[in-house]
């Protein structure tokens, strides 16, 4: 791995994560013991995948010293993935989500965007803070991406609230399965 280019250009000594994008089938143990050296040389910080799911870890436990730190996929109430989160919480990988507000462009039910109505205006939030609460709240890390200044400003403004129990429950009862985001077009197995 050429990380030693990425430094020099971004002119620091490390980087805080390194991540695989794709579990990818012929070379996927290889890369990770690549990314395990450059983790050892203190080159990164912390070092994990994207799109991984239970068997794509178990495979790595097979040949890794060192099991991946962060695992990124996309998830929303409604994909909440509640046993790819719990492997990861019982295996001390943080959950990092991308796209996590996509689930706000998709005709669901409507239910689910009522609940979301209801919960914005009862803590005079939007929608899209109250889903970035969820995750927070989950215990995962959203990257919500935007241009817009105000966007941003409002996505980061979701710690002066708590969603209640009941309420996180209410919005994982919207779960539907529901994958947005192709996982892998070249990696459909492992």
């Amino acid at each position: 791995m050429k990380v030693e280019n990425s430094l020099r250009q971004l002119q620091t000594d490390y980087l805080d994560a390194l991540l695989m994008h794709w579990p990818y089938p012929d070379f996927f143990q290889e890369i990770w013991h690549e990314m395990e050296a450059v983790y050892n040389e203190g080159l990164v910080r912390s070092i994990g995948v994207c799109n991984c799911r239970q068997r794509h870890f178990e495979k790595l436990r097979q040949t890794c010293a060192i099991l991946p730190m962060i695992n990124q996929f996309e998830t929303s109430p409604i994909n909440s993935k509640p046993e790819l989160a719990e492997y990861c919480r019982q295996n001390d990988i943080q959950v990092m989500i991308y796209s996590p507000l996509m689930n706000l462009r998709l005709q669901s039910r409507p239910q689910y965007h009522d609940l979301l109505q209801h919960l914005a205006g009862k803590y005079s939030k939007t929608k899209a803070q109250i889903v970035l609460r969820f995750d927070v709240q989950r215990g995962m890390i959203p990257i919500p991406k935007s241009t817009h200044r105000e966007r941003l400003e409002s996505n980061i403004g979701i710690f002066d609230f708590t969603l209640s129990e009941e309420e996180m429950r209410q919005l994982l009862a919207c779960n539907e399965n529901r994958q947005y985001m192709p996982e892998s077009r070249s990696c459909p197995g492992l």
